[in-house]
């Protein structure tokens, strides 16, 4: 996660025999373990099977605040290519329009002269 390898993601899974798994994921701050997820899933000789998750408790609103915050900065950046997208379109169209009227203005001179009289 980091350049200098103070701190670290892993994730670990084994399947010891063939009625066992076993999950982990955790990470490393500064010489600190922190566990995120750990499961454990097993069948027993009655072929039942028994499972255990863990998780660290802040896990999920850590997840949550992580999507809201990418939710957000892909909202606020749509918006402002949204923005950016109308006023280009705004200006290229009055510099169209600008275009069309200088063209047209030296023939319709004599009509627009001959129509302030009336």
């Amino acid at each position: 996660m980091s350049h200098d390898g103070s701190q670290c993601l892993h994730i670990y899974g084994v399947i010891p025999d063939a009625r066992s798994a076993r999950f982990e994921i955790w990470r490393d701050y500064d010489d600190k373990r922190l566990t995120d997820l750990f499961y454990y899933l097993k069948l027993n000789h009655s072929r039942l099977i028994m499972s255990e998750l863990k998780w660290r408790p802040e896990l999920i609103k850590d997840v949550q605040d992580e999507i809201r915050s990418k939710a957000l900065q892909l909202y606020y950046e749509s918006l402002d290519q949204i923005n950016n997208t109308r006023q280009y379109i705004r200006a290229e169209s009055v510099d169209a329009i600008d275009g069309i009227w200088q063209d047209a203005k030296p023939i319709l001179s004599t009509f627009l002269i001959e129509l302030s009289f009336v």
